[in-house]
């Protein structure tokens, strides 16, 4: 139902018995009376208003439809302001169609290829994690020889590399260190040579005073 509320602005007072009425004029009339009469005994005097309903039917099809009404006095015609009415139908949802998938055979067989070579690829890199975390991280005891900051053979951690020929991090190496502990031991029987060579020297010379 639509509702217009027109006000009587003349000098005469609208009643049925006279014949004013609410008139469809042109364009889309939606199924409403071409006519719409006054309620019983109702009068609208000069300065007043009425409420005039008209029921209509909207169009079924999708599009923009207007309809124009105006007052109408059966002894002068159409009166006042040309009024209009506009409705407009959208199309409703597409039925559901099961979700199916529209796209082409070829592009679903290449999206899934795509999927499950990411998948392959998360589950290598997966696997390669878990080897690197099984792997030791130091295992190094006095097995790497290399060249020593004195020149001899001593363990990585003074320049050498480690037995196996592979790089380690957080590695405590330990160990002799050959060559520099080869240096000492010699400098150290040296001085015990000398050292017995002096008390020997000096026991003959004591002989001698005492002879």
């Amino acid at each position: 139902v639509k509702r217009w509320t027109m006000r009587n602005t003349g000098n005469t007072t609208w009643t049925s018995a006279n014949g004013y009425t609410w008139d469809y004029v042109s364009n889309e009339r939606f199924g409403a009376a071409a006519h719409t009469e006054l309620a019983a005994g109702t009068s609208v005097a000069p300065g007043s208003s009425y409420a005039w309903d008209v029921t209509m039917t909207a169009p079924s099809t999708p599009g923009t439809y207007r309809g124009y009404w105006r007052m109408n006095h059966s002894g002068s015609g159409l009166f006042g302001d040309n009024v209009w009415i506009e409705i407009v139908v959208v199309a409703g949802p597409a039925p559901d169609a099961g979700q199916r998938d529209t796209r082409r055979p070829d592009t679903a067989a290449r999206d899934t290829a795509v999927r499950d070579t990411a998948a392959r690829d998360t589950a290598a890199r997966d696997t390669a994690a878990r080897d690197t975390a099984a792997q030791p991280e130091a295992a190094v005891d006095g097995g790497g020889v290399g060249p020593g900051s004195d020149g001899g053979s001593g363990p990585g951690s003074d320049g050498g590399s480690p037995a196996d020929g592979r790089t380690y991090d957080n590695v405590v190496m330990s160990g002799c260190a050959c060559g520099a502990a080869g240096d000492v031991r010699s400098k150290g029987q040296a001085l015990w040579l000398a050292v017995l060579l002096l008390l020997v020297t000096g026991s003959r010379l004591s002989s001698k005073r005492r002879r």
